[in-house]
């Protein structure tokens, strides 16, 4: 979360569940650097990204704007 406020970006993290009691966190970049609210009316499609095993949501921010996904 850090690293994406960081590089100005919004994140929400949200804590889930699993039925055996595990508990994860997951993060959700809602909008373009630099905008707290949605630059464009209605809905836009949702991308769902994951990180290899051994990697963590900063994989995809650590490189910082423009190197990184």
């Amino acid at each position: 979360p850090d690293l994406a406020a960081k590089y100005g970006y919004t994140l929400e993290a949200h804590k889930v569940i699993t039925d055996d009691g595990y508990i994860l966190e997951i993060h959700r970049i809602p909008f373009p650097r630099y905008q707290t609210k949605s630059y464009s009316p209605g809905r836009r499609a949702s991308i769902l990204i994951m990180h290899g095993l051994g990697g963590s949501s900063a994989d995809w921010v650590l490189s910082g704007p423009g190197r990184a996904l």
